[in-house]
């Protein structure tokens, strides 16, 4: 039994490092059900030697600010509080697939949005599709396309 945990292992932290790198988003391709897309910007996934997956946003807003996101997520499949509690008190990440990581934020138990990073067979391009409720309760799905640098 430990020698095929160990395998499980392996091969998950293998699918991991396929994700590894920095993706330029490609605006053009932005699809956008709620707020307004970035008109540039580059995401990138790093795998620590603790088994997290960190992610590192930077995009400029369509009025011109430099925003940026930073978070790190181990990816088993087990809730985590959140270090951002006003957004949701609870996250889970899942390597869903060999290409698609599934990241889910609660909030009092309640689904408030879910982040799909699928990554192309071929490893070049990524796709960030998130989606959830806005303030009022109507749902959206965002969806943004990066090219691996």
């Amino acid at each position: 039994m430990f020698v095929l945990d160990q395998e499980v292992n392996v091969k998950h932290s293998s699918d991991l490092r396929r994700f590894d790198g920095m993706y330029q988003l490609l605006p053009e391709h932005n699809q956008f059900e709620t707020g307004a897309p970035p008109q540039s910007g580059t995401f990138s996934i790093k795998e620590t030697s603790e088994g997290l997956l960190t992610f590192r946003a930077n995009w400029v807003t369509t009025d011109g600010r430099k925003q940026q996101m930073l978070y790190s997520v181990r990816p088993d499949g087990k809730e985590y509080p959140n270090d951002n509690p006003v957004i949701a008190d609870r996250i889970m990440t899942t390597l869903e697939t060999p290409y698609t990581v599934v990241t889910v934020k609660k909030k009092a138990g309640h689904t408030m949005n879910l982040s799909r990073i699928v990554l192309s067979t071929c490893e070049n391009e990524l796709r960030l599709i998130q989606s959830g409720y806005t303030w009022n309760g109507k749902a959206f799905t965002n969806i943004a396309l990066f090219h691996r640098k």
